[in-house]
């Protein structure tokens, strides 16, 4: 048996325009209601504090919430391969900025109404090369329709759910994974297998997908591959049916020794966030087209990457890398016909003299939109990062960046300074 109890006090940095007047806005989800917009922030003026004063904009304030944790978890052991156990936590935001009841938008990532949790149990249960894991949780938050100025109720949240299977070999591995993570799970601390689209500022909420991902390596080659497919379980409602977009998300990648020094790879991506919707004119990554809400419509374009690699490694002291990608991206700002072409390429030194110093150089090309100098960035970065012991707990650590920006967009025609340099001086004492 274990058991762990854990609670934590900490205060909240929030970005000005996740913030919203409860004692004005009845719910935060209403688009529509004028008061439910982030409250100005002002410049405190250093004498009487109704005179004029500027306004401040995308300004992420210091100590608006404390933020406080509590949870439980209890667990059972029968072996290394073989649990279960429970888990449990609630948390909530106090408000620290006097004369205004302050709570958070939807969409930020802090849920609505200052009070959120959840519970949840989990199993593990391996034999021989066969192992299962599964966890279930509900979660729960406070009533974002709550009456200003009253204590929030709890209202109910939703489930989700992951199964995890692995068969292993020697060097070589499969797994699969199922997930379910309900539209109202709202969890800001759950860190489960999910895609990076969000639905309100939470990545493991509104997904239904299945994952394989396989592995092997030997002494000559090593191979990767991922198919996941998924889609959004509320698009499945009955005035959303045409809506659905099943999406996928999948690669291979293979390395290949030729020599004790060079190993060649090559690694292919294939990205598409609408099976039912084929041909160009979709976006991929931001999206061109509003609803009848003014409300973005998600994208549905497609994305392919190929990415060459060589390695030369002559000892283990130094260390060269360099890679080439290519992408084709569904892109209607740039073409309704066609896939807009992104080019990019590293150079990567990573140089060990001596067990006491340390130096990595970095160089990328990026060229967006390609053979177009007017619509996206082309730029040249390059950094030097080198550490040094000084003693045989301390470390100095220099790093220089420089990027140039080499389109003829308007904002980098207007940029200053062209190119941006930046430098880093760290010391590390550990005692």
């Amino acid at each position: 048996m274990q058991g762990d109890v854990w609670a934590s006090v900490q205060n909240r940095y929030v970005y000005q325009y996740e913030l919203v007047d409860r004692a004005r806005c009845t719910d935060p989800a209403d688009d529509n209601d004028g008061n439910c917009s982030a409250p100005d922030v002002f410049v405190r003026p250093e004498g009487n504090l109704l005179d004029p004063a500027a306004r401040f904009s995308f300004v992420t304030l210091p100590n608006v919430f404390q933020e406080r944790v509590a949870g439980v978890n209890v667990g059972y052991f029968a072996d290394r391969r073989n649990s279960i156990g429970l888990t449990a936590y609630g948390a909530t935001e106090s408000n620290l900025i006097k004369g205004i009841d302050l709570d958070t938008q939807e969409w930020s990532r802090i849920p609505t109404g200052r009070q959120f949790g959840a519970a949840g149990a989990n199993f593990s249960f391996g034999r021989g090369w066969l192992d299962f894991f599964g966890e279930a949780a509900f979660s729960y938050r406070g009533d974002a329709s709550a009456d200003p100025g009253a204590a929030s109720p709890l209202s109910s949240g939703g489930p989700a759910g992951i199964l995890r299977m692995t068969a292993t070999k020697k060097k070589e591995e499969l797994e699969v994974v199922l997930r379910y993570y309900d539209k109202n799970f709202l969890n800001p601390f759950a860190r489960p297998i999910s895609q990076p689209d969000e639905l309100d500022g939470q990545r493991a909420r509104d997904e239904l997908g299945v994952r394989v991902r396989y592995y092997k390596s030997t002494k000559l080659y090593s191979v990767r591959a991922l198919l996941d497919l998924w889609e959004t379980p509320s698009e499945r409602d009955a005035e959303n049916l045409g809506r659905q977009l099943p999406k996928l998300d999948s690669y291979v990648r293979g390395d290949v020794r030729t020599t004790n020094e060079i190993r060649l790879g090559l690694w292919l991506r294939y990205q598409d966030k609408d099976l039912k919707a084929g041909g160009n004119g979709q976006c991929f990554e931001v999206s061109v087209e509003e609803d009848e809400n003014g409300e973005p419509i998600p994208c549905s374009g497609r994305q392919l990457t190929t990415v060459g690699r060589i390695a030369y490694q002559h000892s283990r002291q130094w260390r060269l890398t360099a890679l080439l990608q290519h992408q084709l991206v569904d892109d209607p700002s740039i073409s309704d016909t066609s896939f807009r072409q992104d080019l990019s390429g590293w150079a990567i030194l990573n140089w060990v003299p001596s067990n006491s110093i340390r130096v990595r150089a970095r160089t990328r090309y990026l060229d967006e939109a390609f053979g177009d100098d007017l619509r996206l960035e082309t730029s040249l970065s390059t950094l030097v990062d080198a550490a040094f012991k000084v003693r045989k707990k301390d470390t100095i650590r220099v790093r220089a960046d420089a990027k140039f920006f080499l389109d003829d967009r308007e904002s980098t025609l207007a940029r200053v300074p062209n190119p941006e340099l930046q430098f880093w001086l760290t010391y590390e004492a550990r005692l």
